[in-house]
Formats: structure tokens, sequence, C-alpha cells
């Protein structure tokens, strides 16, 4: 690494994209928790739970992604971050969207719209990004994944951060989705027993 700048620069927008994943995988495993029709007082209780997780995830996701892949003017914008190619990058998000340049910039404003007129402001009703949760995630891995790769091809890490980069660099997504889903289960469990009780 050249600097401590590059180097927090590339940890903060790796934890950010970390944020993103963790969220979207809530939404993936809670998705069904939110519709359960409640007809006592434990299950008001329990669907209120869950929309109100769904709900924060939604926002957290939309939030942290704008931070990396909203406005350039973002500081944690991806085309800031060192030694990330950009011109590959963004042919990778366009064909994750499945949608030419032009399509992909009106995803990208429909969430940039969301955070800051339904999140940050509630004026107005919310674009529904929402059911986009794949190019959120997809985008956010990619970005993850430049940053992972750029850690394990720089040797010359600075002592105070070689162990959080040494578990980081270990940590692919898929481990990230397995142990939001293991905490899901948890969750879901610990709430089947408090109700047999």
């Amino acid at each position: 690494m050249s600097s401590s700048s590059d180097l927090a620069s590339l940890k903060t927008a790796e934890i950010l994209c970390r944020e993103i994943l963790l969220n979207v995988s809530v939404l993936e495993n809670t998705g069904h928790e939110s519709e359960v029709k409640a007809e006592n007082r434990n299950e008001i209780h329990r669907s209120t739970f869950w929309t109100l997780l769904r709900n924060n995830a939604c926002c957290m996701m939309v939030i942290r992604w704008c931070q990396v892949l909203g406005n350039d003017s973002e500081e944690n914008h991806w085309k800031k971050l060192p030694y990330i190619d950009i011109q590959s990058t963004r042919k990778i998000f366009t064909a994750i969207a499945k949608k030419n340049h032009t399509e992909w910039s009106f995803f990208h404003t429909r969430a940039i719209e969301t955070r800051n007129f339904y999140i940050a402001h509630t004026v107005s009703a919310a674009p529904n990004v929402f059911r986009d949760t794949e190019i959120f995630k997809q985008t956010a891995s990619v970005v993850r994944e430049n940053i992972l790769e750029i850690y394990r091809k720089h040797e010359n890490m600075q002592e105070y951060d070689a162990e959080y980069l040494k578990q980081v660099v270990n940590l692919p997504n898929s481990e990230i989705e397995f142990q939001v889903a293991n905490m899901y289960k948890q969750a879901k469990i610990g709430h089947e027993e408090e109700v047999m009780a």
C-alpha cells in the first residue's frame, strides 16, 4: 500500500460494502416474516419486529450503497478508491444490471432519490428500488472483491491493520450470507421456543 490514507479508504469502503451485503441478506432471509397475519398479541409483536427489521435493512442497504456507489462526490465512492480499474468495473455494473448505460443510470438515480427524498427527508413516496436487491448485492460484491484482491496483492500492509486485513481477506461474501442466515434461524428458533413456553 502506498499510504495509510489508501488503506483507510479501502478499509472504509470494504466495511460499507460488507454492510450492504449483510442488509441484503437480512432482506432475503426475512422476506416472508413481515407478511405473517397477526391474530394475537405475540404475533402482532413478531410481525412488527420483522417489519421494523426489514425496513431498517432496506434503509441501511440504500444509504450504504449510495455512500459507495452513489454520487461521485461521496467521500467513499468506489471511483476514488486507489488501484480500482474504473472502466472494467463500470462494465461489470452495467452487465449486472443487464441494462445499457442509460438504464443503469436510471436505477442509479432511483437509488439516490430514495435516499435523498424518502430515507433522509421523507418528502415523497419511495421509488421501488427495494425489489432490486440483487443489483445492490452484486455491485457491492464487485467493489468488495476488488478491494479484497488489492489487499491480497499488497504484502506490505501496515502492522496496525495486519490482523484485520488477514481476517477480512478470508471472509468471502458467501460467508457473510451464511452467517446472516444462521442468525435468522437462531432468532426464529428462539422466538418459537419462547412462544411455546
